[in-house]
């Protein structure tokens, strides 16, 4: 890759949506929302953001996460899928205004023993 851009819009405000639990199992979305010049806009291609996290959130391909993560985010299609019962925070940062987020994923819903759903 000999060439790369990056967009940086001018940013007065930022928003991270983010649901504050997810069931271990299930996915979340999240939405990035920057308010520039009194307008609102979603935060999407050609913008450039950089996502990071601690250490127990993998950020990228969800199939490449490790035993140690409790959830994956993939900023391409902005999806937070949860993994096992934990915490973790997640942090996107856009043109020098960064918002932060802890989530907390909880224990997925078992049913009773011997019945059917």
């Amino acid at each position: 890759q000999w060439l790369q851009a990056e967009v940086r819009p001018h940013v007065d405000e930022l928003t991270l949506t983010v649901p504050q639990s997810v069931k271990a199992g299930a996915t979340g979305d999240i939405t990035v929302t920057l308010r520039q010049h009194g307008g609102d806009m979603p935060l999407a291609y050609p913008m450039s953001a950089d996502w990071s996290g601690s250490p127990n959130l993998h950020i990228g391909d969800p199939d490449r996460a490790r035993p140690r993560h409790v959830a994956t985010l993939d900023p391409a299609t902005g999806k937070l899928r949860a993994l096992r019962p934990g915490k973790v925070k997640l942090a996107v940062q856009v043109n020098g205004v960064t918002r932060d987020v802890t989530v907390t994923v909880t224990v997925a819903a078992t049913r009773p023993h011997g019945r059917a759903a």
